[in-house]
């Protein structure tokens, strides 16, 4: 019995170098189930050069699956949103330095993790966040743990859209069941039409993409009044987790938050499907915390073979430097960014003159 609970796991690292296998994405989204770490959303949005794939084992059981390519001496992992703990960190450095003698530096793009301390010399800095709900079983629950008035709310929106437009309808289709030109009505709402437009047409490489993504994973979730899309979310579905993307509405219905009704609803849906959670991803909107969403830190790590390692990446650390301090000067600033932050002298200089102007 003391043997057994002092036993050492089996470890079994591979590297695969000879493209990527549907084997490999199989596992990959059982893994993580998420949409940054997986074939789908590599493909769609297209990755030059070749991917190489990184698995371990322990005791038979795969634990880690990283992909990543190779650009000379530095290793670009492209697992993104997905948490990794310090020993995973470290096991896959130690692994990678060893197989590939050449390569001096390993980055880390938005991921979850802890990491404090490694045995090679690393950076760590913030670069973004993940809202992350975590779904209850059933929708009742759901609505349970909403704070009074947001219930409120949902409920009171919900049923004037409804009282002044008895056609309204929200309907939510997946993959092939969703059609083209619905996905690009919506990005026609986020991004505008015309010429100046970010997403104008289904001929545009970010269109492509989403719409390729979509066909694969999507979960897309619209409002529909009189017939006319008034709202849309384009998300996906991995497994057990759902994903938000584009959240856009109609602005002549701004006074019935059909933007955020389209969320809730979309929301609702995925507890239904029996998603464990649902991913808000990026940016720190107040509707996200309203409706339950934690905030979960996502940042990257630059791992170095050794100190002097690091002089052979200066323009990479330079440009981490300044990632690092313009986010936590944008954090500290608040909504109004660095501009805000700058000018907070100068105004407080200001009420101060206006106040010694007023006593006098």
């Amino acid at each position: 019995m003391l043997a057994a609970a002092l036993s050492v796991p089996t470890i079994n690292i591979v590297f695969h170098e000879d493209g990527l296998s549907a084997a490999i994405g199989g596992a990959l989204e059982s893994l993580y189930q998420n949409l940054y770490s997986s074939l789908p959303h590599l493909q769609a949005f297209g990755q030059s050069g070749s991917v190489h794939a990184y698995t371990c084992s322990e005791d038979g059981h795969v634990c880690t699956i990283l992909l990543f390519q190779l650009c000379g001496r530095h290793v670009v992992v492209l697992n993104h949103v997905i948490f990794l703990s310090a020993g995973e960190i470290q096991r896959f450095a130690g692994a990678l330095f060893e197989r590939y003698p050449r390569v001096s530096m390993i980055s880390f793009h938005t991921i979850e993790t802890g990491l404090q301390r490694l045995q090679y010399p690393f950076y760590r800095y913030n670069v973004s966040e993940n809202v992350i709900l975590a779904l209850p079983e059933s929708t009742e629950a759901y609505l349970a743990t909403l704070g009074k008035n947001t219930r409120k709310n949902m409920r009171y929106y919900l049923n004037r859209v409804k009282s002044h437009f008895p056609s309204f309808q929200y309907v939510l289709r997946e993959r092939e069941q969703v059609g083209a030109a619905e996905v690009l009505a919506i990005l026609a709402l986020k991004y505008g039409q015309g010429e100046r437009s970010k997403h104008p047409n289904a001929t545009t490489p970010s269109a492509r993409a989403t719409l390729d993504l979509v066909r694969q994973r999507g979960m897309v979730g619209m409002i529909y009044i009189d017939g006319r899309l008034c709202a849309g979310s384009v998300g996906y579905r991995i497994g057990g987790n759902s994903f938000g993307g584009v959240l856009a509405h109609d602005p002549q219905f701004d006074e019935y938050s059909v933007g955020m009704l389209c969320c809730f609803l979309t929301v609702c849906e995925a507890i239904t499907l029996g998603c464990r959670e649902y991913h808000f991803l990026w940016g720190r909107h107040p509707f996200k915390f309203r409706l339950r969403g934690e905030l979960h830190a996502l940042d990257d790590v630059q791992v170095y073979r050794d100190r002097r390692s690091r002089l052979l990446h200066l323009p990479k650390i330079f440009s981490a430097v300044v990632t690092d301090y313009r986010r936590r000067l944008v954090l500290y600033a608040g909504n109004g960014g660095i501009r805000a932050f700058l000018l907070r002298p100068w105004r407080a200089a200001q009420e101060c003159l206006r106040r010694l102007a007023g006593k006098t």
